[in-house]
């Protein structure tokens, strides 16, 4: 057969067969992708803010172990702490914390070989009394609240699966899981408390992979760990990243057999890896866009990267999916993926689930924005291909970070990078006035939006948010020169507010103005 007509007859079949794969759970519904989405790992205090979008920041890998900040029984380093909790509040991120590395004078084991940290071993072992994780647990959640409280969740253990992190029983970390939730919640009810993820880096068969990290996940909600958790989560590196489709797939079913599908499920920490295992860095870069693509359309309602400066100046081969490296220039390609396909994502729905096609080969994912926009993310894993776009797509995005006109009936090329077909209402619907941002969820239910912050987003300049009760008390002040801001429901004493109807004016650095209502519902 020619090749023309064949891809032709191809792509006629994938849009056909692209339309019916939306009938499973997406990670929001018919809501918009929000910004809260896209997590970071950022390990240096010390060099400039990631220069890219997100909203929570994960602390593993950052000096802020458990070994770390406790360095004897009722000794409290809280320097390196507190730099991260003073960034998060000045860019206006919350905070994920991480529990794990137990202190060698605290641990069961203390002789045991622990190489992950310079301190010395014992590090995976459980405390060898539990009053000292109580005391821990109870002395980082209070200072956090009363440095601000930027940190709003808490995963109980890293990498439990893992003989690297953990060589304790679930028993005990069930225990430890049931005195952090009591501890944590009774200083601040609103935050979340995280089951401890597994990870499955260590094995390269996917089918392998999947069932570790479902074991894991069960041994844990089987003992009764999910009374202790509102937030399931995950490790997600994976070879390729089509593969993270079977993983969630296998912890779900682990997540429904033990009552715990309604709640949230989150990858924690994922990523190519050590970059010496995919050191072509356009394929880093289709990596990232594809995984972010994948994690929304299975339903994973947060996807923390790692790293931004995942970069090792002293282990050139234990840097990890680095998407900032100075020694490179700086943002490096996967940087500018990141960027792109958040701005693809946030504010807009994902209208069909990322689908692989009958070629077995080409994936497309549908979006949608208001105003007639239309949108489909397409890539080839076999390498490049062209097809024929249909006519009502007339340009597309690559993750380079081009707008490409297409002319009608064109030919656009397909491959590992995804590229986004987008209909002519593209420039209008992206491209929105600060005067009119997007808010959402409005109103925010506790009892549907549990986690979920209050976003302003499409923002462009330096903007300042001001909320106030309906008898105008100002409640609380936020300022942003990002594209989006989050509203963590708290007052400017980092209180919970109650339920109510707020008022919030939006001013722009050029004195422009916006009002408008939103609704708390407790």
């Amino acid at each position: 057969m020619n090749r023309l007509i064949y891809l032709r007859r191809m792509w006629v079949a994938l849009l056909g067969i692209s339309s019916l794969a939306g009938t499973a759970r997406l990670a929001w519904g018919a809501q918009d992708v929000p910004p809260s989405f896209f997590g970071q790992h950022f390990f240096r205090p010390d060099i400039p803010w990631p220069a890219v979008s997100f909203t929570s920041l994960r602390l593993w890998g950052a000096g802020t172990y458990w070994t770390d900040i406790n360095t004897a029984e009722g000794q409290y380093d809280w320097t390196h702490l507190d730099l991260f909790l003073d960034l998060a509040r000045a860019h206006n991120v919350d905070l994920l914390y991480t529990f794990g590395a137990t202190p060698r004078w605290a641990s069961l084991r203390p002789n045991e070989p622990w190489e992950d940290h310079p301190l010395g071993g014992g590090g995976a072992a459980p405390p060898r009394d539990m009053r000292y994780w109580d005391d821990f647990v109870r002395a980082i959640a209070t200072h956090n609240k009363k440095h601000g409280g930027r940190i709003k969740y808490w995963e109980i253990w890293n990498e439990w699966n893992a003989r690297e992190y953990w060589t304790g029983d679930t028993a005990t970390m069930v225990t430890m899981a049931q005195h952090a939730y009591r501890i944590i919640k009774s200083i601040d009810p609103n935050a979340l408390v995280l089951a401890p993820d597994a990870a499955s880096d260590a094995i390269a068969n996917a089918t392998e992979a999947d069932n570790w990290v479902a074991d894991y996940t069960n041994r844990f909600l089987s003992a009764g760990g999910g009374n202790y958790a509102d937030v399931i989560t995950f490790h997600g590196y994976r070879h390729r990243p089509e593969d993270i489709n079977s993983m969630v797939n296998a912890i779900r079913v682990v997540m429904a057999a033990n009552g715990q599908s309604a709640k949230p499920l989150w990858d924690t920490e994922g990523s190519w890896g050590q970059n010496f295992e995919l050191p072509d860095l356009d394929e880093q870069a289709a990596y990232v866009a594809r995984s972010y693509l994948l994690h929304g359309s299975k339903g994973v309602e947060r996807f923390y990267w790692y790293g931004w400066d995942g970069y090792d100046e002293s282990k050139p081969r234990n840097d990890w999916g680095t998407l900032w490296d100075p020694r490179r220039g700086g943002i490096q390609k996967s940087g500018i993926a990141y960027r792109e396909v958040y701005q693809w994502l946030v504010g807009a729905t994902m209208t069909s689930h990322c689908a692989v096609q009958s070629d077995g080969t080409t994936w497309i994912c549908g979006l949608s924005r208001p105003g007639g926009y239309e949108a489909q993310a397409i890539w080839n894993t076999a390498g490049n291909v062209s097809i024929r776009a249909p006519s009502r797509f007339r340009q597309y995005r690559n993750v380079d970070g081009n707008s490409v006109a297409i002319r009608s009936g064109g030919s656009v090329t397909i491959g590992m990078k995804p590229i986004l077909l987008e209909t002519q209402a593209s420039e209008a619907a992206l491209q929105v006035s600060p005067l009119a941002p997007r808010l959402y969820p409005n109103p925010w239910r506790a009892d549907k939006h549990a986690g979920t912050l209050i976003t302003f987003d499409q923002l462009t300049g330096n903007v300042t948010v001001k909320l106030f009760t309906v008898s105008g008390h100002l409640v609380k002040t936020l300022s942003t020169s990002s594209p989006s801001t989050t509203w963590d429901l708290t007052n400017d004493a980092g209180d919970p507010v109650a339920s109510g109807l707020y008022l919030y004016l939006l001013t722009n650095d050029q004195g422009q103005k916006v009002r408008g209502k939103l609704a708390v519902i407790r």
